[in-house]
């Protein structure tokens, strides 16, 4: 039986005994020989916990939706040559779904189907931290899942299984790790891979070096395309009966048979010349040379060194010229202006040229200048499913200037930076993936601000977060130009003072009755949620509120708690907080006035390395509360 067929019977099975049973979590952890006990369970947390080795206990924690594994040994084994010997206990604890694994320090080996246990039934990002005491573990079903973001440290046996998936995150630091992207074959030839196309490049006039060629792109990376430039060599590799390049032939053979990627090659090359011995050979052999070059179409592709991928597109006044890159089907707008309109209700429609270069688009790159893209993305490329790249792996790279646009396609990724125009009216629409890995020089809007009632607020890019503070409040309208999914309400806010003879805030009022109609104004937007802290003014003058007020808030903005530990504010403490609490110590990022409340997780006052250790003693359940109790 395969992987995901028995895992399917073992959710099954703990399905069934949870219905079926009066105390399910006890009768079928009594099944499966593993003793679960809640050790704490309340409105919002619940804990469960038992072995799983000799000397190994494993806890998961709704709350975070955290399994860990402590203590010393060995994990046991739930499966033997392909077949389940043993259920887990968390597989039956009711809802289970944990996004965070994490392995302690003092186990040394994992055993088989430890993982496949743990990380089946859920598609959402999830991450595994291993210690580096651990030296022995099935790591495949991880890897085979890109959801999912490795932790550990550097030069551990787990960093070496796991370092070429570029999902690599150095706990101690928070900075991922990533494998090369670049560098020259010991025979000359350089080599460039690009990670949005998955395009590996050869190039220059030297020579390919078969061991360091199949050593770094032996599949172990995914590469979609293979593009060897015209002055390369190949690898000296002839068969003395065929007379072929036999380095060239595998590639071919990998490629029809599904194993490996599409070929371009330059006719008047050493790779071309393989190309057509390749043609000879097999025609020799029977077949027609009509039927050998139609099939090798299907995986090689001729490139033209003569051909001028570009031309003009840019509308009346507008100077803009596009070029088209082959080797990495990348698509560039370069010029100052609007980008002509190809289709639509006022323009004609007009096949654009750089769809006559017969070369798929997966990557766009709008250049500094241009104003105006219109909605060419929509146009030419919604319907654009044939390019060899999935459609949630295509970029569009935004720059500063551009400030004005008609549709968007959500078939792409659109990479650009927080504080743009592009930034500020997409950032918050469900429809539209967005990627920021910087802020732009001369952002729209300041990120904070005081409000005539008093109080102030900032906006953080990173986690999507108005933070307000006090004395005093602020007007909805102060705020309502930025993507927030999250309102921090800080202790210090006070509205007493906002009445104007009402026996509730009418300021707060407004603001809520702002929020409630979000929903229905603006459909497409990302909901927003209000955490706040349970002692303040804010919690005390909302409950003042009309009822049908606070319950469409309820409904809409989801009230919650702030937490200390929860660093990145997302209404649960996990190991992605402690994450960001390390990079903040080490001043890599910089965080929130809320935030920072968050982040003295010993108590002393100070925000310290030994936060962070404290933090992660709490994911690992050495600790039960924070700060902990003196």
């Amino acid at each position: 039986m395969r992987r995901k067929e028995w895992m399917r019977v073992v959710a099954a099975l703990a399905a069934f005994a949870v219905l079926g049973t009066g105390s399910a979590v006890t009768a079928a952890a009594e099944e499966t020989g593993t003793v679960v006990s809640e050790t704490d369970s309340t409105a919002d947390k619940t804990v469960f916990t038992g072995s799983c080795g000799e000397d190994a206990t494993w806890t998961y924690d709704k709350s975070s939706e955290t399994l860990t594994i402590m203590g010393t040994g060995s994990v046991e084994a739930y499966v033997k040559a392909g077949v389940m010997i043993k259920t887990p206990g968390w597989q039956v604890v009711n809802d289970y779904a944990a996004k965070h694994i994490v392995i302690g320090d003092g186990i040394t080996e994992v055993g088989e189907g430890f993982l496949d246990t743990c990380i089946y039934g859920t598609t959402e990002p999830r991450t595994l931290q291993v210690s580096s005491t651990v030296t022995k573990m099935d790591l495949n079903p991880a890897l085979q899942e890109r959801s999912v973001t490795f932790y550990g440290t550097k030069g551990s046996w787990f960093y070496e299984q796991v370092y070429e998936t570029n999902r690599f995150v150095d706990i101690s630091t928070g900075e991922p790790d990533k494998v090369p992207t670049s560098g020259t074959y010991s025979d000359g030839a350089s080599w460039n891979y690009d990670e949005k196309s998955e395009t590996l490049t050869v190039s220059g006039d030297g020579g390919i070096t078969e061991k360091e060629f199949t050593t770094y792109f032996g599949w172990d990376r995914p590469v979609k395309r293979i593009v060897i430039g015209k002055e390369v060599k190949l690898p000296d590799w002839n068969s003395d009966v065929s007379g072929l390049n036999l380095f060239f032939r595998a590639l071919i053979s990998d490629a029809e048979t599904g194993n490996g990627p599409f070929l371009s090659i330059y006719p008047d090359s050493e790779a071309g010349k393989a190309y057509e011995d390749l043609v000879a050979y097999r025609v020799s052999k029977g077949s027609t040379e009509e039927e050998v070059r139609s099939g090798l179409e299907e995986v090689v592709a001729f490139l033209d060194a003569n051909i001028a991928y570009t031309g003009a597109c840019g509308a009346e006044g507008s100077e803009i010229t596009w070029s088209l890159d082959p080797n990495t089907n990348t698509l560039t707008f370069s010029g100052t202006g609007t980008i002509r309109t190809y289709d639509g209700p006022n323009a004609k429609f007009e096949n654009p040229a750089w769809n006559d270069c017969n070369v798929s688009i997966n990557h766009i790159v709008v250049g500094e200048g241009i104003t105006d893209i219109g909605s060419f993305t929509d146009d030419m490329f919604y319907y654009n499913s044939d390019s060899g790249c999935a459609w949630q792996d295509r970029t569009i790279e935004i720059p500063d200037s551009v400030e004005s646009w008609e549709h968007l396609s959500p078939n792409f990724l659109y990479e650009t930076k927080y504080g743009t125009a592009f930034y500020y009216r997409n950032a918050s629409q469900k429809s539209i993936r967005l990627s920021c890995s910087s802020v732009t020089d001369n952002p729209v809007y300041l990120v904070e601000g005081t409000s005539a009632l008093g109080g102030s607020w900032r906006f953080d890019y990173e986690s999507s977060t108005l933070t307000i503070s006090g004395p005093g409040f602020v007007e909805y309208k102060d705020i309502e130009m930025y993507p927030f999914t999250k309102v921090v309400i800080d202790s210090s806010v006070t509205i007493g003072s906002t009445y104007q003879d009402q026996d509730f805030s009418t300021a707060l009022l407004m603001w809520f009755q702002r929020l409630n109609t979000i929903s229905d104004t603006e459909p497409g937007r990302l909901e927003i949620s209000v955490l706040y802290d349970e002692n303040s003014d804010f919690q005390q003058e909302f409950a003042k509120l009309p009822e049908s007020v606070r319950s469409e808030a309820q409904r809409v903005s989801a009230l919650h708690s702030v937490a200390v530990g929860d660093v990145n504010q997302d209404g649960r403490v996990d190991v992605t907080d402690a994450v960001l609490l390390s990079k903040a110590v080490n001043g890599s990022v910089t965080v929130s006035d809320a935030q920072r409340e968050t982040m003295d997780c010993d108590g002393d006052g100070d925000i310290t390395a030994n936060d962070v250790t404290t933090l992660m003693r709490f994911l690992v359940h050495l600790e039960t509360e924070l700060p902990p109790k003196q």
